[in-house]
C-alpha cells in the first residue's frame, strides 16, 4: 500500500509539472496576446485562466494519483491514460473556447467614451455588414476601432438609442464600424483634461511615469472614460497629437457625465 502510493504520488507529480508547464504556455499568449493590460483586470482575463488552470491542472494530476498503480498491466494503464487524457483534453478545450469568445477584440471610440468589445458581443451573422478589413474576427489581440454614430435629426436614432438601452451598443454592431484612423480628429475634440479626474487618482504619480516612458505632459494628453458592460471605472488616456492611447487607470473618469 506504501509502495502504491509514493508511486502514484511520483507519477502525479510529473504529470502536475507537465501541466503546470503547458498552463505556463497558454497563459503567455492569453496574457500578451489576447488579454494584455488592462484587459485581463477588465475583461475578467485573469480570473478565466485561474479557472482553467484550477480545472485542467488539477485534474489530470488527481486522477493520475488515484488510477495509478504499478501493478496494472500495460494494457490497463493505457486504458486509464486515455481516459484520463479524454477527460483533461476536454476540459482543455471547453476553458480555452470559453476564454477565446470572451476576449476583447476591439478597444472602440464611441463618441465621449473607449468601448471595449469582446468576441461574445459581435453577432457573427452580422460580420458581412462591417467594412472589408473588419469582416473577419482574427485571433490577435485587441484593436483599436471607430465607431459611426447617428445625430439626433437622423433617422433611426430612436431606434439606435433603445437598442444601446437594451445592451446592444453602438460598437457592437459591424454596420458602424470604421477605421480608428478616420475619427482621430473626433478623438482630440472629444478628449478632456486630466484635471477632471478625481484627485485622490494620484495624477502626479502617474504623469510621471507617463511623461519618463513617452515624453509627453500633461498639455499634451487628455482622457476618455473606458467602459465594458457595468465596468465604468477605468479611463484611457491619449496623446493629443496622434491621438494613441497611451495609458489605462483604474480612475473613475466620468465625474457626474455620461
Amino acid at each position: 500500500m506504501k509502495a502504491r502510493f509514493f508511486a502514484s504520488f511520483r507519477v502525479a507529480g510529473i504529470h502536475l509539472l507537465c501541466g503546470i508547464l503547458l498552463m505556463a504556455l497558454f497563459a503567455l499568449w492569453i496574457f500578451l496576446v489576447w488579454f494584455p493590460y488592462p484587459y485581463y483586470k477588465i475583461s475578467n482575463g485573469a480570473i478565466l485562466f485561474l479557472i482553467l488552470m484550477a480545472v485542467d491542472v488539477v485534474t489530470g494530476p488527481v486522477l493520475t494519483f488515484v488510477l495509478y498503480s504499478p501493478e496494472k498491466s500495460r494494457f490497463k494503464w493505457g486504458v486509464d491514460i486515455a481516459l484520463i487524457a479524454s477527460i483533461q483534453l476536454s476540459a482543455l478545450v471547453y476553458g480555452v473556447g470559453s476564454i477565446a469568445s470572451s476576449r476583447p477584440i476591439y478597444l472602440a471610440f464611441e463618441g465621449n467614451r473607449f468601448r471595449v468589445v469582446t468576441v461574445a458581443d459581435v453577432p457573427k451573422d452580422q460580420l458581412g455588414a462591417a467594412p472589408q478589413e473588419y469582416s473577419r474576427i482574427g485571433i490577435g489581440g485587441p484593436q483599436l476601432l471607430g465607431v459611426k454614430l447617428i445625430n439626433p435629426g437622423d433617422e433611426g436614432f430612436i431606434e439606435s438609442m433603445v437598442q444601446a438601452l437594451n445592451g446592444n451598443h453602438p460598437a457592437f454592431r459591424p454596420e458602424r464600424w470604421v477605421s480608428y484612423a478616420s475619427q482621430k480628429n473626433d478623438v482630440r475634440k472629444a478628449l478632456r483634461p486630466l484635471s477632471d479626474l478625481p484627485s485622490e487618482s494620484d495624477i502626479a504619480g502617474r504623469l510621471e511615469r507617463i511623461k519618463k516612458t513617452t515624453g509627453l505632459d500633461e498639455s499634451e494628453l487628455g482622457f476618455l472614460p473606458l467602459v465594458q458592460d457595468a465596468k465604468t471605472d477605468w479611463v484611457v488616456v491619449v496623446g493629443r497629437k496622434d491621438a494613441l492611447p497611451v495609458a489605462y487607470w483604474n480612475v473613475d473618469g466620468w465625474g457626474g457625465r455620461r
